[in-house]
């Protein structure tokens, strides 16, 4: 009687290592993108309350001029954490929204985040634009 051995051969074992290897680097990218976008999260969270400020001054003047950084309610300097990923926060004239990200984790100046108001009636709506909505790091 011959004996037969079991098990994987090398070619099979460097068809699995090269099969891996393809499904990797094909993975990375994505996780990449999906690391940077959730730490552009603190970002978004800003520029949100940001709107909320726009929003409140608007209700309460009733027009858009009068909100901006240091009018309507809306503090000139916005407190930062110095830890955090926002570099700069800021209420631009008729209340346009603009965030920095800190050069971090991926991020860097061309990944602004622009929310502009526009009204109709008695209520804002707004456009999410700049470099982090075309990179796909919002979700609009």
């Amino acid at each position: 009687m011959k004996q037969r051995n079991s098990g994987f051969s090398l070619v099979e074992l460097l068809v699995v290592l090269a099969i891996m290897a393809v499904l990797t680097l094909a993975a990375i990218p994505n996780y990449q993108h999906f690391v940077t976008k959730a730490h552009f999260f603190e970002v978004v969270q800003v520029a949100n309350q940001l709107r909320l400020m726009v929003e409140h001054c608007f209700q309460t003047h009733h027009r858009l001029s009068a909100c901006r950084s240091g009018m309507g309610g809306i503090p000139k300097q916005i407190d930062l954490n110095d830890d955090g990923l926002v570099g700069q926060a800021t209420v631009l004239a008729n209340g346009v929204v603009r965030v920095l990200p800190k050069p971090r984790h991926g991020l860097s100046d061309s990944h602004d985040l622009v929310l502009t108001p526009s009204h109709q009636r008695h209520s804002l709506s707004w456009q999410y634009s700049g470099g982090a909505v075309l990179d796909g790091y919002v979700d609009v």
